[in-house]
């Protein structure tokens, strides 16, 4: 497991941020990328300092100023819009009652802010993204709760309790920055998530770490669970050591998403997780669509699962700019259970040295079995790179199991497995030449531009530094616009800090 990397101290830049956007051609306000962290106390330079202050020790209630603070329970109760609730370093108290409601988290302000520019936030006076040894660092604010660990003792059932940690439930323009979660002190259930941020909208989780471990839920373990929600953020965060073992179940995920809409989840390390992102499900015929960008997962089995589409032309599940490296079994899973796969872009994402060994469908890219059909032109995956350690098992791309007529769109795409030669399959046919690739998808401009490599194209496999290396200097303008491949294109960094691991 690497050291962890301590962001230095850089001065803070207040501008806004734009970034031309790859589907339209205009250029659109986006988030301050994490490489411009607010460094000072409270974040004050984001936010302005606190107008009310919360000590996550205390169990008795306060005049909520900074000489005689809030409790928990307080601030949750008593800020309204327009407050900045500054978090004392320390621990919440191991006694804190958990919700009893799986849809609402323990930590649920009872009141919203009222616009993007009048939100309530509660930030801490350091955010733990930015703590070395964050589990034992004074300056941390972590939060806990009472609950118990959950034992699963069935596919519908478990004994025990669990609750998600904070979060909102019908309560919008809310902000959480800063904080540290340990699940061990803070059990979660079958589809509680650690931050659960269902029913509203501008809800953001800035500079957060969550450490899990190995859990018994019997479904949905999962970290962040979304649930019909609008413009959310997730910026800047660490989640790591997080798993779901009872047999048979559920694997534990990063993320379980349910009409997540006009999403921003971004600069995020997820490590040693047995899967990352997945946009799974709908709410009332809502799927999922927003943004997915410099995000690293490492070693976990699956990068990313792309399911349940937005069907609304132009709601577009985005991915860029995200590493997946030292995968057990799938870079990206494309989810092919719903009528149609459709209204996706996967550009400038490097997907490397899996290790083909979690058994079964195994490859840089899946498509699940399905009678699904992919909607022509609005699937498109792009500017990638795509590799695999030389194993007993996976490809390039695993799609045995498909049995539709319509595939992606794919092209500006390099392909290579260390030791041994690149393959492909696609329903029945096992393509081992990139002729025969291409034909698999149809003919016609599929491919026309993508190639295998016959060299190593990293830096230093053995440093997992998969920037392009200098023998390898032809993927620097090999993409759709002259540029480079993969995804650190443009001098992108993916991970915490845009540069968390490197």
């Amino acid at each position: 497991m690497r050291a962890h990397w301590v962001h230095p101290v850089v001065p803070v830049i207040r501008a806004q941020f734009y970034a031309r956007d790859r589907l339209t051609g205009t250029w659109d306000e986006v988030s301050q990328p994490a490489g411009d962290f607010d460094t000072s106390e409270y974040r004050a330079e984001t936010y302005g300092s606190p107008t009310h202050y919360c000590d996550p020790t205390k169990t008795t209630d306060g005049a909520g100023t900074s000489g005689n603070p809030w409790q928990p329970s307080q601030a949750m109760a008593s800020a309204v819009a327009g407050n900045v609730v500054g978090w004392l370093p320390g621990s919440m108290s191991a006694s804190f009652p958990h919700s009893t409601d799986t849809q609402t988290p323990t930590l649920n302000p009872a009141n919203s802010g009222t616009s993007t520019s009048n939100r309530i936030v509660h930030v801490t006076k350091y955010a733990a993204v930015a703590l070395s040894n964050v589990a034992t660092n004074a300056l941390r604010t972590q939060l806990r709760h009472d609950a118990v660990g959950v034992v699963s003792s069935g596919p519908s059932s478990e004994t025990g309790n669990g609750a998600s940690m904070y979060g909102s439930e019908f309560r919008n323009y809310i902000t959480w920055d800063g904080f540290y979660v340990d699940v061990d002190s803070a059990e979660i259930a079958s589809d509680t998530g650690v931050i659960s941020i269902r029913e509203c909208t501008g809800v953001h989780v800035r500079n957060f770490y969550v450490k899990s471990k190995a859990l018994t839920c019997n479904t949905n373990a999962v970290v962040y669970r979304p649930n019909n929600c609008v413009d959310t953020v997730l910026h800047n965060g660490i989640i790591e050591d997080h798993s779901n073992v009872p047999p048979g179940l559920q694997p534990g995920l990063a993320s379980d998403q349910y009409g997540d809409r006009n999403y921003t989840i971004e600069y995020i390390t997820v490590r040693n997780t047995t899967r990352g992102f997945y946009t799974k499900g709908e709410v009332s015929g809502q799927g999922n669509y927003g943004v997915m960008r410099y995000i690293v997962t490492h070693g976990c089995d699956l990068g990313f699962g792309i399911n349940a589409w937005n069907t609304t032309p132009g709601n577009v599940q985005l991915f860029h700019h995200c590493l997946v490296y030292d995968y057990d079994s799938v870079g990206f899973m494309i989810g092919t259970n719903h009528p149609t796969a459709e209204n996706t872009l996967i550009h400038h994402c490097t997907v490397a040295n899996g290790f083909a060994s979690g058994g079964g469908a195994t490859g840089a890219i899946y498509i699940k079995a399905a009678t699904t059909a992919f909607v022509p032109g609005t699937f498109n995956i792009r500017d990638n790179i795509f590799d695999w350690a030389n194993a007993s098992a996976g490809r390039a791309w695993e799609g045995g199991e498909y049995t539709g007529t319509t595939f992606p769109t794919v092209n500006y795409n390099r392909y290579y497995r260390v030791g041994a030669s690149v393959s492909w399959t696609m329903g029945a046919s096992t393509p081992t030449t990139m002729a025969q690739w291409r034909t698999a998808l149809g003919g016609g401009s599929q491919e026309l531009n993508s190639d295998t490599l016959g060299s190593d194209p990293f830096t230093s496999r053995a440093t997992d530094d998969y920037t392009i290396a200098p023998a390898s200097a032809a993927l620097l303008t090999a993409d759709s616009a002259g540029g480079e491949l993969g995804c650190f294109e443009g001098s992108e960094t993916p991970g915490a800090f845009g540069s968390y691991g490197f």
